[in-house]
Parts: C-alpha cells; sequence; structure tokens
C-alpha cells in the first residue's frame, strides 16, 4: 500500500476514510490492521467503521481512547484491501 499521509489524528484520518481510503495507526502491534467505512448502501443500513485483520476477515470497529488520542494514523491509497473470497 501507498502511504497519501502519516502522522494524522483521528479526525483526519476519519476524513480520509469516509473519502474512500484505507487508514491505520502505525503503533498497532497487530500487523496489516486496517480500517476502512463501509458506505451506506440501502436506506436501513448506516455508515460504519469496520477493521481488517491479515486474513482479509472483516468485523465492524469503534475506536478506543487511545485511538481516538493518537497522532500516529496513515492513510493509504488503494480503496480497498478486503480480499475477494
Amino acid at each position: 500500500m501507498k502511504e497519501i499521509s502519516k502522522g494524522m489524528n483521528f479526525s483526519q484520518a476519519l476524513s480520509m476514510a469516509k473519502d474512500g481510503r484505507i487508514i491505520n495507526r502505525t503503533g498497532w502491534n497487530g500487523k496489516n490492521l486496517t480500517v476502512q467505512v463501509q458506505p451506506q448502501l440501502d436506506p436501513y443500513c448506516r455508515p460504519y467503521l469496520f477493521i481488517v485483520d491479515s486474513e482479509g476477515m472483516t468485523v465492524p470497529w469503534v475506536p478506543s481512547q487511545g485511538d481516538l488520542f493518537a497522532e500516529d494514523w496513515v492513510a493509504h491509497w488503494e480503496d480497498s484491501i478486503v480480499k475477494e473470497n
């Protein structure tokens, strides 16, 4: 993944994610963990954040207090890294 911006706070990273970018933190212990926004696809499902693990599995995600105040967020160019089955 090509980094397009790094050293961001959560607000900046969230803005990038809303624009379709992949975000993650350099301070995370897990490798290849990334966060993306699931857009609103129909009127019954609101947008939400999900995390993608190293195996390409996804789960809805809520940031921790540490994530919210961190200044080590990174954004990447790829629109999505979720692996197709």
